[in-house]
């Protein structure tokens, strides 16, 4: 029986921690959000890299930018609890998730349910972290062409838009 209400006051304890909510939306969710019907937060894109070849032959390309992937829609939402809450979400541009800065504090909430269940604990962390690539290959018709990850481990340039 005491095992049964660890458990339950466990699973009460993490569920009523504040934080941040990330999660995927299709483009229809998307497009409701925007017309009122859909989910409450901010809705950001996942990053699209373009390039741009500009000249008459096709063999120069300026240097990568994003666009935002409307197809890649994600909804971020703060999640508030029975701690204090401290979230701080960067917007980029409009569109894209420029940074997270979390300094929500749960720990007097977490530290009076351990002390019930006779458990000790200790704050934890992550991170993430990027790369770079670069593209190369035949000459392109003028336009804008998305980098996407091939076959054998390079960067390919797809055609978006071609003038």
């Amino acid at each position: 029986m005491q095992r049964w209400i660890a458990l339950w006051i466990g699973s009460m304890a993490l569920a009523a921690c504040a934080g941040l909510d990330i999660r995927p939306l299709t483009p229809a969710q998307a497009a409701g959000a925007h017309a009122g019907d859909g989910p409450a937060g901010y809705i950001v894109y996942a990053p699209l890299t373009v390039v741009e070849v500009s000249d008459r032959d096709g063999c120069r390309a300026g240097a990568p930018f994003q666009l935002p992937d409307y197809s890649k829609p994600y909804l971020v939402r703060s999640r508030t609890g029975l701690g204090r809450n401290g979230v701080d979400v960067a917007i980029n541009e409009g569109w894209m998730l420029g940074g997270i800065k979390d300094a929500s504090d749960n720990g007097a909430w977490l530290e009076a349910v351990g002390k019930v269940l006779g458990v000790r604990g200790g704050p934890g962390g992550g991170g993430a972290g990027g790369g770079s690539g670069t593209a190369g290959g035949p000459c392109r018709a003028p336009g804008l062409y998305r980098l996407a990850p091939g076959a054998s481990g390079n960067i390919e340039l797809l055609p978006l838009h071609l003038y």
